[in-house]
């Protein structure tokens, strides 16, 4: 059985929401703009310590993205 797809109008004004509000009207979060520098990039791997449920995959996708289509995120089951 597939878990069910979220509808991206159901969390899209949302993730524009939370955004605007974290990183302000010009797009950039003013710690991350003095203390890294502008071309820096960095991995990550988020790993669960036993089985379970991930709820919100998609919501995290949605806002990786809108930060940087750049962002690759690569669900492994």
């Amino acid at each position: 059985m597939s878990p069910p797809v979220l509808h991206p109008d159901a969390y899209t004004a949302i993730v524009e929401l939370a955004l605007r509000e974290d990183l302000g009207p010009e797009d950039s979060d003013l710690t991350a703009s003095w203390v890294v520098p502008a071309p820096a990039q960095a991995s990550a791997t988020i790993l669960a310590r036993r089985p379970g449920v991930l709820a919100g995959l998609q919501v995290a996708v949605a806002v990786f993205n809108r930060i940087s289509p750049q962002i690759c995120c690569t669900p492994i089951a």
